[in-house]
């Protein structure tokens, strides 16, 4: 294969991986790969191990669909070119007509009854994909009248399969991400309090539906693209970096209050790598609510999200389930001093001046 052309193959290399982020340009990723690579057709397919199900299957050559078909329903179970690529390494290349001779072909039941008749003859390619739920193949097609891959185009096609291997790895850890996010981003949707993503200086990234309809609650602290400077909200916000844990404070309205709690994502959302953490946009929660919780936060998460001991968050979860201090003490074997001393750290670091205030907190904080 000539020079030019191999300085060709980097920017379709950059498509490949582009079609991570945008899976429909995948195809014409390829079909511009077979003119580039001069081959009559390029066949990507991904199948379930046990074979029942296709779960990706892209021909850049419309005039061979014909033979898809038949070769699912019926040829896939004896093609030979399978065994022979279950026994080789995922990324290593290898030319059919290297196993296959003449006389092999003129035998089988593969070419003589599909592939010839469709047209077909001459395949070289390599398994990229194999784990646990499925198996990829990628192959190049020259059509009968064509020679042979000579060493030229194996080299390249050699060169291109560890990036497709690459390429179909990212594409599935992208995919899995996409459909956590889809489902995280419907039960947002549907969660009876507000959440709003903020940025390092308050910029807003993200709101629910019901964060939308509060957000305008709070004209002194909110503007359309995030947290006011001058704002309490920014304030809070700054508190929240330097403390690391949540801070809250609560809204007055006229039939009740809102309930504002602000949270270091970092500490929450536990699959975000924090190596990479100065990549991401959102590093705040705002969760908004003004509705009386029936049920109170779980110990653990009030623990995570002021940074109490686990005495003080079994303390605060007890107030906010109704127990007053005496018989918390009682319940507990410990003297009614003791209590008080680890309410007066739960205020503190809460942000409350009197048990009420924080009860009233406590019942506003939506369990996660």
């Amino acid at each position: 294969m000539a020079r030019l052309q191999l300085e060709q193959l980097s920017p379709l290399i950059a498509e490949l991986y582009a079609s991570i982020a945008t899976p429909a340009a995948l195809p014409l990723a390829l079909h511009q790969l077979e003119r580039l690579l001069d081959v009559d057709l390029i066949h990507l397919m991904i199948n379930s191990n046990d074979q029942r199900h296709t779960l990706l299957n892209v021909y850049t050559n419309g005039a061979f669909l014909p033979a898809a078909e038949s070769y699912e329903q019926h040829y896939s179970g004896i093609d030979p070119r399978k065994a022979l690529l279950r026994q080789k390494p995922v990324g290593e290349a290898y030319c059919c007509a290297e196993y296959f001779d003449d006389a092999f072909v003129s035998r089988s039941a593969l070419y003589q009854e599909w592939l010839i008749p469709y047209g077909g003859r001459y395949v070289g390619g390599g398994c990229v994909m194999r784990n646990q739920q499925q198996n990829a193949h990628l192959a190049f097609h020259h059509f009968l009248g064509r020679k042979p891959f000579d060493q030229d185009k194996m080299a390249v096609i050699k060169l291109l399969l560890p990036h497709v291997v690459q390429m179909l790895q990212l594409r599935e850890q992208t995919q899995a991400l996409r459909e956590r996010a889809a489902i995280g981003l419907h039960a947002l949707e549907h969660l009876q309090y507000g959440v709003a993503g903020l940025g390092e200086e308050g910029e807003l990234r993200y709101a629910n539906r019901q964060a939308e309809a509060l957000l305008p609650q709070l004209a002194d602290d909110v503007r359309p693209g995030g947290l006011l400077r001058d704002g309490r909200l920014y304030r809070l916000l700054q508190q929240c970096r330097l403390l690391g844990h949540a801070v809250s404070y609560r809204q007055p309205q006229a039939n009740g209050a809102l309930h504002c709690l602000l949270l270091p994502v970092s500490r929450h959302v536990m699959w975000l790598p924090e190596t990479d953490w100065g990549s991401y946009h959102t590093r705040y929660l705002l969760i908004l609510n003004n509705t009386r919780q029936h049920r109170v936060a779980p110990a653990s998460q009030l623990r995570e999200l002021f940074g109490l001991s686990p005495a003080e968050a079994r303390l605060a979860h007890a107030l906010g389930s109704g127990q007053t201090v005496e018989h918390y003490a009682a319940a507990n074997c410990v003297s009614v001093n003791t209590v008080r001393t680890q309410l007066r750290q739960v205020l503190q670091k809460t942000g409350e001046s009197r048990q009420p205030d924080l009860i009233r907190m406590l019942m506003l904080i939506p369990p996660l």
